[in-house]
């Protein structure tokens, strides 16, 4: 499914009827596109995604499908391999484990019961933090649902487990025989799948004094559970409670009217300088851990060490953390954590990306090209092809891929022209990367 072996890597599919490759055809495809606005009298462009009727041959829209199909392929693989171990997971946990699903709630908006016109605007309403949660102790055993609540905006690893010590605490005294931890959530780079939270991870746990612990992320878009749930549940009550004459003006309130309203949910308050210190005490120069965006499984056996998978394996599930299955690769940030790194980290996910220059690795080989498009684990580059070492030109037929965030090296500067038809890129850009 990934197409990462030599029998399949360059396999396309068949078509089961047969066609004619020149037959012009149309088709709706979502795509960016550039638009005009005047600010300040001086005009600015700024692009929009539009669902645009193209047209092609059916010979190129056959080439497009079999290009899609690879990422479709590894991301429909993902979902149902995430899911099932997810499944195994709670059918045989046992009395030393629990698994702990957990994912940002969309902030609510305080209110009072009744408002002038001019409490509406502006920034008259504060927010409050939901962290929710369900937690799961044993295959029979009622899950408990967890919220904690904060007026503090980060959501980064530092703040996320400022949140969870609230959580881990309650484990510790009411669950004491519980070693091995298990996390589910899905999986955004600005929180829980990124560097600062797999160090964390793989400190912090250990100095709770629990033994093991395993960190499973859901395929992109397919992240939605329990916890969604402990969200909604709180704020219709909390609206209820605003309907009712109760008056909810920031984080605090909040908490102390769910709290009254006796709510089956376990709430917790975390106070706002204990997330900004937490923040401000995170260490800097973090070493990071190679191939972050496709990791679906962080597994921590000892304080500072992972062993990462692309997906969850089935062998946590079975009680066998330390399997040697294909696709295992163990990581130390103990043994890197002293050497600063360079963040050359790029936010794909951002629109600034569009249309600069980047270099793909695709097999052993370099390709330059722009940024046509990003999502949450791909990035679309139409490259160049080799003429030569550091010789490229632009091919007859557009050269148009997905490629993982980790398959795309760094952004460069725009190639610079050698002859009429060929471009190199700039010598000690090249030199690096040759590397």
């Amino acid at each position: 499914m990934y197409g990462e072996c030599e029998t399949c890597k360059f396999t396309n599919f068949p078509m089961k009827a047969p066609y004619t490759p020149e037959t012009v055809v149309s088709y709706v495809q979502w795509g960016m596109e550039e638009r005009q606005r005047s600010e300040g009298g001086e005009s600015v462009v700024f692009k929009i995604t539009v669902k645009k009727v193209m047209e092609s041959t059916l010979g190129d829209l056959v080439e497009k499908w079999n290009d899609q199909l690879v990422k479709f392929k590894r991301h429909n693989f993902n979902i149902s391999q995430q899911f099932a171990f997810t499944r195994a997971l709670k059918a045989g946990l046992s009395d030393n484990e629990c698994i702990i699903h957990i994912d940002f709630s969309e902030n609510y908006a305080c209110k009072w019961s009744s408002e002038i016109q001019a409490a509406q605007f502006g920034g008259s309403h504060q927010q409050a933090i939901l962290h929710t949660g369900v937690l799961y102790t044993a295959p029979n055993a009622t899950p408990t649902c967890f919220c904690t609540v904060t007026s503090a905006r980060q959501k980064g690893p530092a703040a996320i487990w400022e949140h969870l010590r609230q959580v881990l605490t309650y484990i510790k005294q009411e669950h004491p025989a519980v070693k091995v931890l298990h996390f589910l959530s899905d999986g955004p780079c600005s929180q829980y799948r990124q560097r600062g939270n797999f160090f964390l991870f793989s400190t912090e746990l250990h100095k709770w004094g629990f033994t093991q612990g395993t960190w499973n992320f859901f395929e992109a878009s397919h992240g939605k559970g329990a916890p969604d749930g402990v969200g909604g549940a709180l704020k219709r009550k909390a609206d209820g409670l605003v309907s009712k004459g109760h008056d909810i003006t920031d984080a605090k309130s909040l908490y102390r009217a769910l709290i009254r309203a006796h709510t089956t949910i376990k709430l917790f308050y975390v106070d706002e300088d204990d997330i900004e210190q937490a923040v401000h005490a995170m260490p800097q120069n973090i070493p990071a851990v190679p191939s972050t965006m496709r990791l679906h499984q962080v597994v921590t056996l000892e304080r500072g060490g992972l062993i990462c998978r692309d997906v969850s394996c089935m062998c946590v599930a079975m009680k066998r953390l330390q399997c040697q299955c294909p696709g295992s690769q163990a990581f130390s940030f103990l043994l890197n954590n002293q050497t600063p790194i360079q963040d050359n980290t790029v936010d794909w996910t951002s629109s600034e990306v569009i249309g600069k220059w980047c270099v793909v690795k695709y097999g052993d080989d370099l390709y330059p090209g722009t940024v046509m498009a990003t999502d949450d684990s791909y990035v679309q580059v139409k490259c160049m092809h080799s003429r030569g070492p550091n010789r490229f030109s632009w091919p007859i037929r557009d050269d148009l891929l997905w490629y993982l965030y980790d398959d795309v090296l760094r952004l460069i500067p725009a190639p610079l022209p050698v002859t009429a038809r060929h471009v190199e890129i700039q010598r000690d850009v090249w030199l690096e990367l040759t590397k």
